[in-house]
């Protein structure tokens, strides 16, 4: 994908210095790291090592380091006879089958040293990395190893949001984006990627271009100041730098067609416009114009030229409505054409109204394409991915699925490494080439939804590392993937705790994907299930239709069948069995979590908060099994508005709502709120169609702002029914 020049021994010494690796700097000369006794280790690159492999190889040197272990950097002419050796060298031709395709890497014994190959840079790379693991792992070196490996998927990574709250057109400056500018923490985050594997970002941004080249042809365009912008064109190259090393490739997700607003006022735009609006500095464009389209092609050249090494990654809908395709080759493939350079562009599958069609112009136009659709809409239901992906990938060069937002999930630590392990296979064995796997609380990177602000990295470590493992390769038997993510589990809690934490995760993390199998809402791509759903949107809500597995009844349906003493049939999973299995697993989670309190030897507060997680989960499990049977009878009270039925109606509303005291009880000290945006779910609703308690729900909303709703829903219940003879809707 990218062009990298090569780096001379001296450089790589210089490099390795300022990295903080004591190297000596006479050129020719062998540079001995002094930890450690015993004989010394060369570490040997055969030729000038690219920055890929020259970041490996300090990685690696760096871990024989900390492990007392005595290493010299040499040039293969400067290697003392019959000492130790380790050779790192790229040589496709030397790899076995199975690894040699791109990042694919071979490492094994060599007469007195291990003899460590890429297929390309990115696979010495993470040979060294794989190498420097298992050195870390037993502290010393491993003369028998024997691996070949090579990725399943070759696109692998996570999207960083440059907008927050929902809105898309943020300026991109260090008063907006602290995190963005902050270099120790991109170390420590490219750092993370790279030791699991994964080896893309992709930032989110309405229009990036103006705050990171200046467009001088168009001078209406300048978003801000040239003190920013030479800061941003500083860090960006800087970044590119550094991820490149650790093999991790940059991109820009943008959206069209959205225009700085000075520009576009300047070639005659106006307020009123049905066609244009104005918002947060920007025109955004529903079709497109001679003036946006010369100005775009423009800007997408301009950056490409400056970053050739980064990506574009295009979202063609949402704003534009018509002549998408047209946009997408005479405009943005035009103007990359147009700068000379080759960078790989992403094409989602997000709001086009004519996309296989649209896909295949963009393929026959431009040979470094790839596109993305969603897994489950912004949910995360089901392993199995949509099944509209199967159109994209029959002709897609490179097709990645991107597991999007994940409403269902939030606000909690998520990651049951066996539903990921399933998700990524099926995934690879639909044909996809890669995964786009978005943080679990993505509006605010860098920091998770905890009230003490944890860095995501730090709390959802699992989550990561899980994408990461299985997007590599997902077919792994499941007792050795038991054991390795107790052994990973057991580093952070101690030994003792680690498989009933693992099946904490486990149990609990097949709750919430339960809630979008029962309940979907057609102009709602994205919602928070953990806020729970008033009673008539229990019955109003289908199940997801993003799915290509056992199909589920309606709330609705199964109500009326089983009021109308009618069988469901045909083999579909009913409401209540849903509710029973979430209830079930949060149960079990419970237990385990319990279970493993007494053991835990270390990170005990990180410990308390994971509780606190697996414990809330079984409530809200306990919420919707409640809210379900509050359904079932109330249309059975509808049908036959008796006493019984009356008393089933409201007794599971009071369960529902005892539980979400519970659940409020459990959160109200672990998080600030339940959401990362403001949603419109549950609310707005009906019976009553208006509430003072629904009005005052704050922007981001803690499960404690829905308790008064909830309750006040269940008095209006009590009320309807009992003034009722039948007539309630």
């Amino acid at each position: 994908m990218r062009r990298h020049s090569r780096i001379t021994r001296r450089e790589f010494i210089e490099a390795s210095a300022l990295a903080g690796v004591s190297l000596a700097m006479k050129s020719g000369d062998a540079s001995e790291l002094t930890s450690g006794g015993g004989d010394s280790i060369s570490v040997v690159a055969e030729g000038n090592p690219t920055p890929k492999v020259a970041h490996g190889m300090d990685l690696l040197s760096r871990t024989l380091q900390e492990a007392g272990i005595s290493c010299r950097m040499s040039s293969a002419a400067s290697t003392p006879s019959g000492s130790r050796v380790i050779r790192v060298q790229v040589n496709p031709a030397n790899l076995p089958p199975n690894a040699r395709r791109g990042e694919g890497f071979s490492i094994k014994p060599s007469g007195n040293g291990i003899h460590v190959s890429g297929f390309d840079e990115a696979g010495a790379f993470y040979a060294c990395a794989e190498l420097a693991a298992r050195i870390r792992k037993t502290r010393e070196l491993p003369m028998n190893v024997d691996v070949d490996d090579s990725p399943r998927m070759n696109m692998r990574g996570i999207p960083l949001f440059l907008m927050t709250a929902g809105t898309y057109m943020y300026p991109i400056v260090k008063s907006q984006f602290p995190w963005f500018y902050d270099k120790p923490l991109w170390i420590k985050t490219l750092d993370f990627l790279a030791e699991n594997r994964l080896n893309f970002i992709s930032f989110w941004n309405a229009h990036p271009f103006p705050f990171f080249v200046n467009l001088d042809r168009y001078p209406q365009a300048r978003m801000i100041s040239d003190e920013e912008l030479e800061r941003n064109e500083k860090l960006l190259g800087w970044l590119s730098s550094e991820a490149d090393k650790r093999n991790v490739w940059l991109m820009f997700q943008f959206y069209n067609v959205y225009v700085p607003e000075d520009f576009a006022k300047a070639r005659g735009a106006e307020e009123g416009d049905q066609d244009i609006e104005f918002s947060h500095g920007y025109a955004v464009l529903r079709k497109p114009t001679p003036w946006a389209a010369e100005y775009t092609r423009y800007a997408v050249k301009e950056f490409v030229q400056k970053y050739p090494s980064l990506g574009l990654y295009v979202c063609l809908g949402e704003a534009l409505h018509q002549d998408q395709s047209e946009w997408m080759d005479d405009v943005i493939l035009a103007g990359v054409k147009e700068s000379g350079k080759h960078p790989p562009v992403i094409l989602r599958n997000w709001a086009l109204h004519d996309d296989l069609q649209i896909l295949k112009n963009a393929v026959s136009s431009y040979d470094n394409l790839h596109t993305e659709m969603k897994q489950n809409e912004e949910m995360y239901a089901v392993p199995e991915p949509d099944p509209a992906n199967i159109r994209w990938i029959q002709h897609s060069p490179s097709h990645i699925i991107n597991v999007h937002l994940m409403g269902n999930l939030k606000p909690f630590r998520w990651a049951p490494p066996s539903f990921i392990q399933e998700t990524a296979k099926d995934q690879q064995e639909m044909g996809a080439k890669g995964v786009q796997v978005y943080p679990l609380w993505v509006w605010y990177w860098p920091y998770s939804a905890d009230r003490n602000r944890l860095l995501q990295i730090d709390r959802d470590w699992l989550w990561y590392a899980a994408w990461g493992r299985y997007a590599w390769n997902a077919k792994r038997p499941h007792e050795q993937e038991r054991q390795y993510w107790a052994e990973k589990i057991a580093e952070k809690y101690g030994e003792g705790s680690a498989l009933d934490i693992l099946g904490a995760y486990e149990a609990a993390g097949r709750v919430m994907p339960i809630v979008p199998r029962m309940f979907w809402f057609k102009g709602w791509n994205h919602w928070f299930a953990s806020n729970g759903l008033m009673l008539d949107q229990t019955l109003t809500g289908t199940p997801i239709p993003y799915t290509n597995i056992e199909k589920t009844v309606s709330v609705e349906k199964y109500a009326k069948n089983l009021a109308n003493r009618k069988m469901v049939g045909n083999g579909l999973l009913t409401p209540a069995v849903l509710t029973e299995r979430m209830v079930s697993h949060g149960a079990q989670g419970v237990d385990l979590i319990r279970k493993a309190a007494p053991a835990v030897e270390k990170n005990k507060e990180e410990f308390d908060r994971l509780q606190v997680d697996v414990e809330a989960t079984s409530l809200i499990a306990q919420i919707y099994q409640a809210k379900v049977d509050a359904a079932v009878h109330f249309v059975a009270y509808q049908l036959r508005p008796t006493p019984e039925n009356e008393a089933k109606v409201i007794s599971a509303l009071e369960k529902s709502v005892d539980h979400y005291r519970l659940l409020v009880a459990k959160t109200n000290d672990a998080y600030p709120a339940a959401n990362d945006i403001r949603n419109d779910i549950p609310f707005p609703f009906n019976p009553p169609s208006t509430s003072p308690a629904a009005n005052s729900i704050p922007r981001l909303p803690h499960w404690r702002d829905f308790l008064p709703v909830f309750e006040a829903e269940l008095e209006v219940y009590r009320h309807l029914l009992g003034n009722n003879s039948g007539s309630v809707k």
